[in-house]
């Protein structure tokens, strides 16, 4: 397990996402710092089966975007702790 840190720079995370992909993880769990920079890598990780889930919408062709409601969760769970 590691954790990459992108100072605030789209370039410096696209070049992480890419070591991560070519060192053989399975995982990459991404804070996109760009909606479209992390096409190809998510082309790549796709041929490699190396799931992305992205914290953060990405448009490209290979990605699917999962959203939820961050308020109402956040509701559910004040509310879950308050009982």
């Amino acid at each position: 397990r590691r954790v990459l840190f992108r100072s605030n720079s789209t370039a410096t995370q696209v070049s992480q996402f890419q070591s991560e992909i070519e060192s053989g993880c399975n995982v990459i769990f991404l804070d996109a710092g760009s909606t479209t920079a992390f096409c190809s890598q998510f082309t790549t990780a796709l041929q490699k089966n190396v799931v992305v889930v992205s914290f953060d919408p990405v448009y490209c062709n290979n990605a699917i975007t999962v959203s939820f409601d961050v308020y109402q969760n956040s509701y559910e769970l004040a509310a879950a702790l308050y009982k």
